[in-house]
């Protein structure tokens, strides 16, 4: 007998048509879930590695600029994100103070996941900044932070904002998927 979910499965990644034993899921299923469930929560609570995040970013070609935050530490990230959008005064005057024009700052932060942005971070902006270089494009220096998520530029201050004036922004950020997308 086929399964008759399976062809679905192809095209989700979520947990349909994992079968019943009585009025729960089948061993197997469960156990998978659990796993899954237990790696997203690691995934929030281990810590970025930014000085080798730093090196990565300098073997780019690119300087990175590290900015803080209203947050204290991860847990008290966890319990108020809104001060993870809040810049310090002096972060704010230090990216108020690069002077060379560019025309992307690209951003980056760890947001829920450290594990994402390790594992796909410098990647993801080698690919960008091979990219925006083929276009004859000049990317700003990579501003991130640790425990924080961006909202949008103007969050880095308006004197911030004014002074750079970058015709585009990316950010990344590190999210772990829900628990139904399976591992991390």
């Amino acid at each position: 007998m086929t399964d008759p979910w399976a062809v679905l499965r192809r095209f989700t990644q979520a947990r349909i048509g994992l079968g019943r034993c009585g009025s729960g899921l089948p061993t197997a299923a469960l156990l998978e879930f659990q796993l899954a469930h237990a790696q997203a929560r690691d995934a929030v609570h281990v810590p970025w590695d930014l000085g080798r995040f730093a090196e990565g970013v300098r073997g780019l070609g690119v300087e990175p600029v590290v900015v803080e935050t209203a947050v204290t530490d991860r847990s008290e990230y966890l319990r108020r994100p809104d001060l993870g959008r809040r810049l310090t005064q002096r972060s704010r005057e230090r990216l108020a103070g690069l002077a060379s024009p560019m025309d992307m700052v690209l951003i980056v932060t760890n947001g829920l996941s450290s594990t994402a942005v390790e594992r796909h971070g410098l990647p993801l902006l080698s690919a960008v900044l091979l990219a925006l270089g083929a276009r004859h494009l000049k990317a700003g220096p990579v501003a991130w932070r640790r425990t924080g998520a961006w909202r949008s530029p103007t969050r880095w201050g308006r004197s911030s904002v004014r002074a750079r004036r970058p015709s585009s922004w990316a950010s990344a950020r590190g999210c772990p998927p829900p628990t139904a997308w399976g591992s991390i």
